[in-house]
């Protein structure tokens, strides 16, 4: 009850993340999961639901914020979890494929892709706008 519905949210679906990480492939398994007969997965959305409501949305608005937070949380570690290898992008001419896209080269040269704690923060901040537009 003290805790906002945001930092709840932004913990469970860090611990999410981390536990998809600790194995490979991780993500794709638990992401082929359904709520029946994967229990673990419902438990997760009924306290996401309590937790929700419990802060001040609607029920609708809670179910689709978990929806939502869920999935993105899929979606982020399958993709951290295929990332291409050193020696794969040793072999990418990155910045050839990047003269034609000025704007994502741009965008890429400020990104930390080898760091752990860069990968922490992009996902910290996918959450954060998720959250600022159900509150918006």
């Amino acid at each position: 009850p003290e805790q906002a519905w945001q930092d709840w949210l932004t913990a469970h679906m860090t611990r999410l993340r981390q536990a998809m990480l600790t194995y490979p492939d991780g993500a794709r398994v638990v992401a082929g999961a359904r709520l029946y007969p994967a229990v673990t997965l419902a438990k997760s959305f009924e306290c996401g639901l309590i937790s929700l409501t419990s802060g001040g949305l609607t029920l609708a608005q809670a179910r689709g914020v978990m929806i939502t937070a869920t999935t993105y949380t899929f979606g982020y570690v399958i993709e951290e979890q295929a990332a291409p290898t050193p020696e794969q992008l040793a072999q990418f001419d990155l910045a050839g494929f990047l003269k034609d896209y000025p704007y994502l080269a741009e965008s890429l040269r400020h990104d930390d892709f080898k760091s752990p704690e860069a990968q922490d923060e992009k996902f910290q901040a996918g959450l954060h706008y998720i959250m600022n537009g159900v509150t918006a």
